[in-house]
């Protein structure tokens, strides 16, 4: 998995960022490209990753039921500049869209390395138990509207579960919960950090329109 992650961050750094973004949301200040949406629907080196049956097996048996693959993309998260993902749940994005039930599972595959220094993943352990918490919403630089869980809930959630931070190195996958709190801090170091997400949803809770 190592070699094929070093591969695919080749073939991205290769490739010309204007034939990958598909709007000017999915940029950064002085960065061509943040996110590569849709990562899986290509026959690229990164959709043969996403689309892993080991991957989709394993997400399967966590939910206890087959599922299928509905949604990717590439983070970028740039040396020097990445960009903050505030602490959220992805269920606060998926419920809108109608998907009722939260048997679904986020796969996140490390392309390159992370750690607390340039960006990496931190989460609540178990707080996906705790159902969907009430987020605020807001704009964040690119005039997205995005979700955070606020700050003193945060304070609540680090007595009841603690926070934890992840280090993966390229080829390591994290597969959590829709419901998991979770973010990552801006990149200032001078390492970049990719990762490829996955979203993983059961053939039982299809959405509802």
């Amino acid at each position: 998995k190592r070699k094929e992650c070093n591969k695919a961050v080749k073939w991205l750094k290769s490739q010309n960022p204007k034939r990958l973004v598909k709007s000017w949301t999915e940029t950064d200040p002085n960065v061509p490209i943040s996110i590569y949406f849709s990562a899986h629907k290509y026959n690229t080196l990164i959709s043969k990753i996403a689309n892993d049956e080991n991957l989709l097996n394993f997400a399967s048996k966590l939910v206890k039921n087959k599922v299928y693959l509905y949604s990717s993309k590439v983070a970028f998260k740039a040396a020097w500049c990445g960009t903050v993902e505030y602490f959220h749940q992805d269920m606060v994005y998926w419920k809108p869209r109608g998907y009722r039930g939260d048997d679904m599972v986020s796969v996140m595959t490390a392309l390159e390395s992370q750690n607390t220094h340039n960006g990496g993943l931190h989460v609540f352990p178990k707080s996906h138990k705790l159902g969907l918490i009430k987020h605020d919403n807001f704009f964040n630089a690119n005039g997205n509207s995005k979700f955070m869980v606020p700050p003193k809930k945060l304070d609540e959630l680090k007595k009841k579960c603690g926070v934890e931070a992840i280090n993966a190195n390229p080829g390591d996958v994290i597969f959590f919960h829709a419901s998991l709190v979770h973010g990552s801090s801006h990149n200032i170091s001078p390492y970049g950090r990719m990762a490829l997400f996955s979203w993983c949803n059961s053939v039982n809770n299809l959405p509802q329109n």
